[in-house]
């Protein structure tokens, strides 16, 4: 598939997507091990789709629809909340676009449930925490209290950073940003940080030909209120497949990259660079390469 525009790269996301919605239920997820997989890939559709809800009202209602609905309305993540606090981060998506679960509220504000959040590792409290302000419910302590490991306030030099880490950056700029909703929310020394260390990183991810960290950053210099440069949307461009689908690694040829896999291996190994490129560009204001870019 010879992808040309932005316009384009969004309509074979969405297409695919669509296609395989029910793939995203984690209606199997029987233990811990499985549900935290299942229940993060079905959060990122949700994000998906209220990012589309954002950019044009209506476009991504049907898939909110049929995400709570694979929740049982709210139900399937109460069962689970008890046991995995960190899951209250699927929450706010649903909360914001009118799917709030009152058992769910209530339960967030339970004591017991501020203390097991409480005693979850650092690494999830900063989003845990995050997720409850953004719901307005009460979170067991400041944010920026649970911000000292994030990689974010390390600033480590752009040359050196590890891909795990730069996953963690990306991912704290978008919950801190709300996705670019609340850019005051993102004290300036680390928005100054990012913007000086993504072009390093973007070429980084390009030289490797990992499209799916390029995603995510794309989607963290739009959540600046920034624009990705051209050659890494002309590399998601490239690395659309004819389904619509966008490979993780990059590829002259999309077909040469998804060859002797099955359905279900080209749906686990390509449906998160999907995601992400279908949301950096709902997020992206600046226009077809060809035009007013940023």
């Amino acid at each position: 598939m010879s992808t040309t525009s932005k316009a384009e790269l969004m309509r074979g996301c969405v297409g695919w997507l669509s296609d395989r919605l029910m793939l995203f239920s984690p209606a199997r997820a029987q233990t811990v091990a499985q549900v935290l997989p299942a229940f993060k890939r079905l959060g990122e559709l949700a994000m998906a789709a209220e990012l589309r809800e954002r950019r044009q009202t209506g476009s991504g209602r049907a898939w909110l629809d049929a995400a709570w609905e694979m929740l049982d309305r709210g139900e399937a993540l109460l069962h689970w909340l008890p046991r995995i606090p960190a899951l209250i981060a699927l929450y706010p998506p649903f909360a914001r676009s009118g799917f709030r679960s009152p058992p769910i509220d209530a339960l967030a504000r339970q004591a017991d449930f501020q203390r097991s959040a409480l005693a979850m590792p650092s690494r999830l409290q900063f989003a845990l925490r995050l997720a409850l302000i953004d719901c307005e419910l009460p979170a067991p302590g400041a944010y920026r209290d649970a911000m000292a490991e994030e990689p974010l306030c390390r600033h480590p030099p752009a040359s050196a950073v590890s891909s795990a880490d730069q996953y963690a950056i990306a991912h704290a700029v978008f919950w801190l940003t709300d996705f670019g909703r609340l850019p005051a929310r993102l004290d300036a020394e680390h928005a100054q940080y990012c913007r000086e260390a993504l072009p390093v990183l973007i070429t980084r991810a390009l030289a490797v030909g990992n499209i799916d960290l390029l995603a995510e950053l794309m989607l963290t210099a739009h959540c600046l209120g920034d624009c990705a440069p051209a050659l890494a949307w002309r590399a998601l461009f490239q690395c659309q497949a004819e389904s619509g689908l966008v490979v993780r690694g990059l590829c002259d040829d999309p077909r040469v990259w998804l060859r002797d896999r099955t359905e279900a291996q080209i749906y686990w190994e390509n449906a998160h660079s999907t995601l992400t490129a279908l949301m950096a560009t709902c997020l992206c204001p600046h226009g077809e390469l060809d035009a007013s870019h940023g």
